[in-house]
C-alpha cells in the first residue's frame, strides 16, 4: 500500500472551501447533538487534504457536485461510527 499524501492547498479553492461547510452544516443538522458543525468542517477539510488527487478529479468533472456528494457520504459515516459510540455509551449508563 502506498503512502498517502496530503496537500493542505487543496482547501485554499473556494468551490472546496464552499462545500466543505454546506455538507458540514447539512450533516450537523441531520444527527443534531452527536457531532458539531466545527468538528465536521474540520473533518472535510482533513478528508479533502488527505485525497487531494480524488479532490481535483471531482473538481474537474463538475462545480462541486460530486465534492459534496462524496464528501456527505463520508462525513455521513464519522457521524454514524460517533452516534454508535455515543448510543452504547447510554446504554451502559442506563444499565
Amino acid at each position: 500500500m502506498g503512502q498517502q499524501i496530503t496537500d493542505w492547498s487543496v482547501i485554499e479553492n473556494e468551490v472546496v472551501q464552499r462545500n466543505c461547510a454546506i455538507t458540514a452544516r447539512s450533516v450537523s443538522r441531520q444527527l443534531a447533538g452527536v457531532m458539531e458543525y466545527d468538528d465536521l468542517l474540520q473533518e472535510a477539510y482533513i478528508l479533502c487534504a488527505t485525497n487531494p488527487a480524488k479532490v481535483r478529479t471531482y473538481l474537474e468533472k463538475d462545480n462541486g457536485g460530486y465534492l459534496n456528494r462524496w464528501l456527505w457520504l463520508k462525513l455521513t459515516t464519522v457521524m454514524d461510527s460517533e452516534f454508535r459510540k455515543f448510543h452504547k455509551y447510554v446504554e451502559t449508563i442506563d444499565a
